[in-house]
């Protein structure tokens, strides 16, 4: 449990950075590894289309909003109490994005929106009202998506870039490259994956699956035999479930 509410966490705390990173006229500093750097990432103009914006005294359609919510990872509680949860309740949304410090409170009338507010998670009582709010993805959707889109591609061209110890940074590029292909080959070699074809709805979930688990052998949680099982059980869960 432990492992996972901190997976969790750390998956809410790039999420909020992609975000930033994502928001046009954003001024933020920003420090990190070149494994945090080229780690697979949500296609860029993907994840800056999918981003919500919601102001007081607008208009929205509740239904619309609850399954771009679901589509965006946000998973349905009966209260919110933690980042990337949602819950509904009449015409009240209550939604805690990655990137706030505290969840929104949405109060609908019909379609328009009669008041947008910050509200505590513990107490469950309004901090503030707000005009505008952001809602980005609560999970990072690598599917579908073409090469290896990654942090690099959210960085602006006009964006001032410092590189510390350039070579080791190139060494250690190159290692965590190679890693990626030998955690591939490994995969392939255990036929829990198979040769690239042409992908169909199966495939693309099952991309989903094998980049999600995939993803702490990267950041040096688990091996690759754990990484193996772990997909190999969802992957055949999914297949019956869908047979």
């Amino acid at each position: 449990y432990k492992v996972d509410a901190k997976r969790n966490e750390l998956e809410a705390q790039r999420l909020a950075a992609l975000g930033r990173l994502a928001e046009e006229g954003e001024q933020a500093v920003f420090v990190l590894g070149v494994d945090a750097l080229l780690q697979f990432a949500a296609d860029f103009a993907a994840f800056r289309q999918s981003i919500i914006t919601l102001e007081d005294g607008g208009s929205y359609h509740v239904e619309t909003l609850l399954e771009q919510l679901t589509n965006l990872g946000y998973v349905h509680e009966d209260m919110v109490e933690a980042r990337g949860q949602f819950s509904v309740r009449g015409g009240i949304v209550d939604v805690y994005p990655p990137a706030a410090e505290n969840p929104y409170r949405i109060e609908f009338f019909g379609e328009d929106i009669d008041s947008i507010r910050e509200f505590d998670p513990i107490m469950q009582t309004s901090v503030q009202r707000l005009d505008t709010i952001k809602i980005e993805a609560a999970r990072e959707q690598t599917a579908g998506t073409k090469g290896h889109p990654c942090v690099a591609d959210y960085i602006a061209d006009e964006a001032i870039v410092f590189f510390d110890e350039p070579e080791r940074i190139r060494e250690r590029a190159e290692g965590y490259l190679w890693d990626i292909n030998e955690t591939v080959a490994a995969l392939l070699e255990k036929g829990v994956i198979e040769e690239a074809k042409p992908a169909t709805s199966v495939d693309t979930e099952i991309q989903n699956i094998i980049l999600e688990e995939a993803a702490p052998f990267f950041k040096g949680q688990k091996t690759v035999d754990e990484v193996a099982g772990i997909i190999q059980n969802r992957v055949q869960t999914y297949v019956n479930e869908n047979s």
